[in-house]
């Protein structure tokens, strides 16, 4: 046998082989990787609205005036069932008209809410947004239907009343009006008749349940919104209200529909846009923004409207913003 083994070679012995943990690790740490940025890529694409102030942030230049919370309850500071000023819920078709109803009342009494609070914001940024002096008329859009600019633009203009300033508000979404509701007043004659037929403003301008506030409703719905919009008449009268009113806010139609919205911010003194958290499209918002810039448009800011700050983390927001305004008005008195 030995020498059978010595004729045909000695075979070796077999050696254990084991893993090469090293090139397992580099390659699972290279997988990792990939699939991190692939993943982050994934979201980011199926992430097609907007939700906080970053993603603002990520779709365009312009600062964020102010984020309004959802318009609950809480926001509100409603009372309690039961309890002196308790509204009921309101379902989704009337929702916004008691919302607003309520917030007025909290405007009035002077009373804190978040809501309230996140207006007050709003206006203050507004002021602030011109070094030489703040604009006077103020043009509210958004990008798309539903993110919530009628409903912005009237709490806006509560927020200025406060001051004790003269506020219009001018109706000039010809197509599908809607502030007149809002403001709870009759639409009747309005805007459009003025920019056809002419007429006296006084009786067309209604005043509110509001101090200091009054609306220029729409009119009736005409066949060719635009020419009526980029009228001279239309200079004419802006130039014409501001020496009765301190500020007007115009309510415009959203800008993906139609270019209403591109004329009036050549009139106006800034834009201010409007993005529904949750809801707006990153690119119609990018659209939106993209398109007023071409005309060197004066864009104040974006407002995001519908914020669930719980869920975004942004809860302590508005008390820091509340201890601000106490100290800046003890400091005052």
């Amino acid at each position: 046998m030995g020498e059978l083994g010595h004729r045909l070679g000695a075979v070796p012995p077999r050696v254990p082989v084991g893993p090469r943990r090293s090139t397992m690790i580099l390659a699972g740490l290279i997988g990792s990787i990939l699939a991190g940025i692939g993943l982050a890529w994934l979201l980011e694409n199926l992430n097609t609205n907007v939700r906080n102030m970053e993603d603002l942030a990520r779709i365009m230049p312009l600062p964020v005036l102010a984020m309004i919370p959802t318009l609950d309850r809480q926001t509100l500071g409603q009372r309690e069932p039961g309890e002196e000023g308790y509204l009921p819920p309101a379902n989704d078709a009337d929702a916004s008209l008691v919302h607003t109803s309520s917030l007025a009342q909290t405007f009035q009494n002077d009373e804190y809410s978040t809501a309230a609070e996140a207006y007050r914001m709003l206006r203050t940024s507004v002021l602030l947004s011109s070094a030489d002096h703040p604009p006077r008329t103020i043009l509210v859009t958004s990008g798309q239907p539903g993110d919530g600019k009628t409903t912005t633009i009237f709490n806006t203009a509560l927020a200025f009343t406060q001051l004790k300033s003269e506020v219009l508000i001018i109706d000039c979404d010809l197509r599908k009006p809607r502030l007149h509701k809002v403001a709870q007043v009759e639409k009747g004659k309005g805007l459009s008749n003025y920019l056809t037929t002419g007429g006296e403003l006084v009786d067309l301008i209604r005043p509110t349940a509001v101090p200091h506030l009054s609306i220029l409703p729409s009119g009736p719905v005409p066949p060719n919104p635009s020419e009526l919009i980029s009228s001279n008449k239309m200079k004419e009268l802006l130039t014409l209200l501001q020496t009765t009113y301190d500020y007007i806010l115009i309510d415009s139609p959203p800008l993906v529909t139609v270019t209403d919205p591109i004329i009036l911010s050549t009139l106006v003194d800034g834009v201010i846009l409007v993005a529904k958290s949750g809801k707006t499209r990153t690119d119609v918002l990018r659209r939106a923004y993209h398109d007023l810039a071409t005309i060197n448009a004066r864009i104040l800011g974006v407002v995001l409207n519908d914020f669930n700050m719980r869920r975004d983390g942004y809860q302590d927001y508005y008390y820091y913003y509340r201890y601000q305004y106490d100290y800046r008005e003890s400091a005052e008195s």
